[in-house]
């Protein structure tokens, strides 16, 4: 990564700043899952995408709040829409050009309409994201997001069959309780990862790859035959290991012979499984970060701290100063920042702003600046952190899956979306594609 600062699970990154889960970009900000993007502020799960705000799809230009799209440019406040441009506040299009408000328009008067909208207006801009979130409650809602999923209950699954208890899956086979893995084969209980085969409870990093029966363990590259490891790679036959490379027969990070590891191997698992400890992941006491400090709290079902120290998991909280490293006579209100973007300079990149809400302080880069004020956008009021957490509270990251009737043709169904959910028009794939072409 070149001048890409607060990065993690990231690779070959330029000049971006607080992205996470990324691949081959450049000017990433605040985004989440952004493999080869560039150009983008707080958004995630952006795929070969540029110009994008607040956005989430595939094949992206130029467009602010469209999410769940696909190939779409030089659009505004979209959902679920493909192959579309020149569009702004419609849902469930497809291959369409000048739509306002669902409304099919020639492109003079869309032009018009569009000049007539004052995105830069802090005001005018929260009307329109209550206006989009509206529509969405209101749009045509496929009862999965799967993709040529053949014997599959899960959501977000593409090219996969044979899977149960699944989400974020792409080319994957008899694989069941698992997320975010692509080309898994005969696993179970997995998390995160590219290409493995017969793993069960593991935790690999994002761009892990070829790890093969590897079990109870985290951080696992290139590997085969590991069990209870951390952050080892291009490993094999260790037990109990943490940050090795290019080793085998090591337990405890101890090298032995082969004939050895094994004699070791059979006295430590009889133990185990007298024991009842063998064939569990690390318990939630062994975290080296408590409860609190993790991105667990920021999704829905996962921020019930009483219910996390049930399991075991520390709680403790982390004392921290609000007002270090910050002048007071530097500091400006969020609620006192301009309601218009052209009524600031980049002076406010200088300054810190106080984010009332959350009690937290935040800076506005050059770059964030210059992008809001390119694309006519007002300054945020939030602190990033507490942005990036309003599309993780809307990804419900549990495998629950529901039971319930077609909208429209009232037929049982499978479905992620929870009896209580607001959205009104949820239908089986056979309805979807009617309704909407």
């Amino acid at each position: 990564n070149i001048n890409s600062d607060y990065e993690n699970v990231s690779r070959n990154l330029k000049n971006c700043y607080m992205a996470f889960d990324c691949g081959d970009g450049e000017n990433l900000y605040y985004t989440e899952f952004a493999p080869g993007s560039k150009d983008c502020v707080d958004s995630w799960s952006l795929i070969q995408s540029a110009q994008c705000y607040k956005s989430w799809g595939e094949k992206l230009y130029g467009c602010l709040y469209c999410q769940h799209c696909i190939s779409t440019m030089e659009s505004a406040f979209l959902y679920d829409c493909r192959n579309c441009e020149h569009c702004f506040m419609s849902s469930n299009l497809r291959n369409k050009k000048y739509y306002f408000y669902n409304e099919p328009l020639a492109q003079d008067e869309y032009e018009k309409r569009m000049r007539n909208l004052d995105l830069g207006d802090y005001g005018v801009f929260q009307k329109l994201c209550a206006d989009f979130e509206k529509l969405k409650v209101n749009a045509i809602h496929k009862n999965t997001l799967n993709e040529r999923a053949i014997n599959v209950i899960g959501d977000w699954t593409i090219d996969s069959r044979d899977c149960f208890s699944v989400k974020f899956l792409t080319g994957c086979e008899r694989v069941s309780y698992a997320q975010a893995v692509f080309g898994y084969r005969d696993s179970y209980d997995v998390v995160f990862g590219m290409s493995g085969e017969r793993c069960y409870e593991l935790l690999a990093p994002g761009m892990a790859e070829h790890n093969f029966h590897v079990m109870f363990s985290a951080s696992i590259n290139n590997s085969r035959d590991l069990e209870y490891c951390d952050s080892c790679r291009d490993c094999h036959d260790c037990f109990g290991c943490i940050g090795l490379a290019h080793r085998a027969f090591c337990i405890f990070n101890v090298q032995y012979s082969e004939d050895e590891y094994w004699r070791k191997i059979d006295e430590i698992k009889s133990a185990m499984l007298a024991a009842q400890e063998y064939g569990e992941f690390f318990l939630p006491g062994s975290s080296p970060f408590p409860y609190t400090a993790s991105l667990a709290t920021s999704y829905r079902g996962y921020d019930d701290l009483r219910e996390a120290a049930h399991y075991g998991y520390p709680i403790e909280e982390i004392p921290t100063d609000v007002s270090s490293g910050v002048n007071p006579m530097e500091v400006v209100n969020a609620s006192a920042l301009p309601m218009h973007i052209n009524e600031t300079d980049d002076t406010i990149c200088e300054k810190a702003i106080y984010d009332e809400i959350n009690g937290k302080h935040f800076r506005i880069t050059p770059y964030e600046f210059a992008f809001y004020r390119k694309h006519n956008l007002p300054l945020p009021r939030l602190y990033p952190i507490a942005r990036m957490n309003q599309w993780r509270k809307n990804l419900d990251l549990r495998l629950r899956f529901f039971e319930r009737m077609c909208d429209h043709c009232g037929k049982s169904m499978m479905t992620a979306y929870a009896p209580d959910r607001p959205e009104k028009n949820i239908y089986c794939e056979q309805c979807y594609h009617e309704a909407i072409g």
